[in-house]
């Protein structure tokens, strides 16, 4: 029982922010190619130094392309900005 009630309550979750999302007009068309890159990289579950190693960067620059991600589409962590990328690629 309290598994149904933790998805449920994050299914509502999920839907409410997509909506504010959506309301808001926030898009994943203002990053760069490599914050793009990242972001994927991010929401595919990656550790920062696993991302560092594929793209050939240190994990400082990852650590600030995050923040500037994080930025630019007003979110406060990868689980929101992931959700973010989701909804724009369907």
């Amino acid at each position: 029982m309290v598994h149904k009630k933790v998805w449920l309550y994050y299914y509502i979750s999920f839907y409410f922010y997509l909506l504010i999302v959506t309301h808001l007009k926030i898009t994943i068309d203002e990053l760069t190619n490599r914050e793009r890159e990242v972001l994927t990289s991010l929401s595919d579950g990656r550790l920062y130094k696993e991302i560092a190693s594929d793209h050939n960067i240190s994990i400082d620059t990852v650590k600030k392309h995050c923040k500037n991600i994080y930025r630019k589409l007003k979110v406060r962590n990868r689980t929101e900005a992931t959700m973010i990328l989701l909804s724009q690629s369907q």
